[in-house]
């Protein structure tokens, strides 16, 4: 496609099903993006009922490394993950040796969903009843029913373990009073397919306003990760860089074309074995409408504002994960160190960063600052086109040196920004 040899190859669990989730990966390998800079990514479908989504990166990276496809061949392939912040830090302070180093999503979609009617603004409205929560979610809610003050212990809700598969025909039968689910996702499900708006309570909301131990926010949703030790190689995170950068041009090409990103979903998902929708509510399967509504309600969670699509702050991650080891969620604190690596995709304030790393290193400093800002610009500039459909407008005042008005106009045109003096 642009001439560019392959040399590395990434392979993305996912934790979901293909799906609206993930649409800027798909979009962005149905366009050639990755094959352009020279690295295949495959998306693999879940393995079982997750929740061990760290424990697998490191089997799988373990076993391309014995059989010499791994980080030490000459083409090497890197095992990457995907999976909510709240269970990656408990899984990192039981020993499990991944780090997180990118991110889709820039908060938690995870919600409780009831039947259309139902009140549920708080907890206290389950008081009694039964919440089905997948493998991911149980010892979250189980942090969260014990932060909230109810009446009496009998009357907290019954926790009920429920997979992917059999969530929504439990939430039907009326076996539970409410399931896990993404507000992004089987909310819009359920109302395509009731006909009515079902009741939605956001455990990120939920867990900011937590009592006890204080806020307990849920971090970043969708988590990328790979071994510490993949990372440790420099031609790893050299393809891991390549991959976010390709991730966040697809993402923005989603972003601007909804129908293309909707074809990608669905290719993939016939490529991987599952089928569309033909009514009732069976896991895996959306019918293209829903794939479509879904994306929309997916793209905000990802493209949010600051810094580049996928980056993590490393404040708001560490504030979680210290959170989560306060809560007694995660057995002990986990060292930022340990649990981000930030340099392999910038994270907002990244160019501030660079500028005080390069201030002192002369000519070649100041034109590395420069670079990099005009870099940093030119994200924010397409991230905001597609969040509002139009570029961002500098007014430039400059006085008695034309010259300067002239550099700066065509320093905006370079990053994509209007100007006007």
């Amino acid at each position: 496609m642009s001439g560019v040899s392959k040399w590395a190859n990434v392979n993305l669990q996912l934790d979901y099903y293909p799906c609206a989730q993930f649409a800027g990966l798909h979009l962005a390998n149905a366009l050639g993006l990755y094959a352009k800079r020279g690295i295949e990514v495959t998306l693999l479908p879940p393995p079982g009922a997750g929740g061990d989504e760290p424990e697998q990166i490191i089997k799988q990276q373990r076993a391309l490394d014995l059989a010499g496809r791994g980080i030490p061949s000459f083409m090497p392939t890197i095992a990457v993950g995907s999976v909510e912040q709240n269970v990656l830090i408990p899984a990192m302070a039981r020993g499990v040796g991944v780090k997180a180093f990118g991110t889709i999503f820039q908060r938690s979609p995870l919600a409780l969903g009831a039947l259309p009617g139902t009140a549920l603004s708080s907890l206290k409205d389950l008081a009694g009843k039964k919440v089905g929560m997948q493998m991911v979610g149980l010892e979250l809610m189980t942090s969260l029913i014990a932060s909230t003050a109810f009446e009496s212990r009998a009357d907290a809700p019954t926790i009920v373990a429920v997979t992917r598969q059999n969530k929504i025909e439990a939430l039907l039968s009326g076996e539970v009073a409410a399931i896990q689910i993404f507000d992004c996702m089987e909310s819009i499900e359920l109302q395509e397919r009731l006909g009515r708006e079902v009741s939605v309570l956001s455990l990120d909301s939920l867990a900011q306003t937590a009592g006890g131990g204080g806020p307990l926010p849920l971090g970043y949703s969708q988590v990328l990760f790979a071994t510490r030790a993949a990372l440790q190689a420099s031609i790893a995170r050299k393809a891991l860089g390549a991959f976010m950068e390709a991730s966040q041009e697809g993402w923005l090409a989603c972003a601007k074309d909804k129908a293309a990103a909707t074809d990608a979903i669905l290719a993939d998902r016939e490529a991987m074995g599952f089928g569309k929708a033909s009514g009732g509510f069976p896991y895996q399967q959306q019918t293209e409408k829903e794939t479509r509504l879904t994306l929309d309600g997916c793209l905000p969670y990802v493209i949010s504002g600051e810094g580049p699509v996928g980056s993590i702050d490393a404040g708001v991650w560490q504030a979680a994960s210290m959170a989560m080891a306060s809560y007694g969620y995660a057995s002990r604190p986990v060292a930022l160190s340990s649990s981000l690596d930030s340099t392999i995709w910038p994270a907002a304030g990244s160019v501030n960063k660079a500028l005080a790393s390069h201030v002192t290193a002369g000519k070649e400093g100041w034109l590395a600052v420069v670079g990099e800002m005009r870099a940093e610009a030119s994200r924010r500039a397409k991230a905001l086109e597609c969040r509002t459909g139009r570029l961002p407008t500098l007014a430039v005042v400059c006085v008695g040196n034309p010259d300067a008005a002239r550099d700066t106009l065509q320093a905006c045109a370079a990053c994509g920004i209007k100007s006007e003096t």
